[in-house]
């Protein structure tokens, strides 16, 4: 007789399953820029004046001549500090024509205590600066008989921060 013996089977495989939720990300950035500025404010900025030569000759070619505001100038910023002012003049200073060399008037500026001339076209002052009165006045003897035409300057003013 064959003896038997019994056996047991047992699987040996499980089966699973894994269940995926859906999912996303994205990315939030935050971002702060600060920009410093530094402008001119006041009347006088970018302004063009015209003035007669009565205005500027006074009573007399050979002065004093009468001083003229040109209007207000200050300073607005976000920048702490004192600032320096560079005046530059295309004429140097004097009311010349558009072609030509002959000189109308030689003149200075006064603003904020400063007299601004061809010797002297720098000063500092505090980035944020209220407006204050700039001035024009004729120095030394003017001509008798200027030519008829238009006599001019252009005054550029920069600004740098520090």
């Amino acid at each position: 007789m064959k003896s038997f013996t019994p056996k047991l089977f047992l699987p040996l495989f499980a089966l699973s399953s894994m269940v995926y939720a859906a999912s996303d990300n994205k990315n939030l950035d935050i971002n702060v820029t600060h920009i410093e500025f530094l402008r001119f404010i006041g009347s006088a900025a970018d302004a063009t004046r015209y003035l007669s030569p009565d205005q500027i000759r006074g009573a007399s070619n050979n002065g004093p001549h009468p001083t003229i505001s040109l209007g207000t100038l200050g300073l607005e910023s976000s920048i702490s500090g004192i600032c320096t002012l560079v005046f530059e003049s295309v004429h140097d200073f004097e009311l010349k024509p558009s072609q030509g060399n002959a000189i109308f008037a030689k003149y200075k500026l006064d603003y904020k205590g400063n007299t601004i001339q061809l010797s002297n076209p720098t000063m500092t002052l505090p980035c944020s600066s209220p407006p204050s009165s700039i001035d024009f006045t004729a120095v030394g003897k003017m001509k008798n008989k200027a030519k008829a035409g238009g006599y001019s300057d252009i005054v550029t003013i920069t600004v740098t921060s520090p």
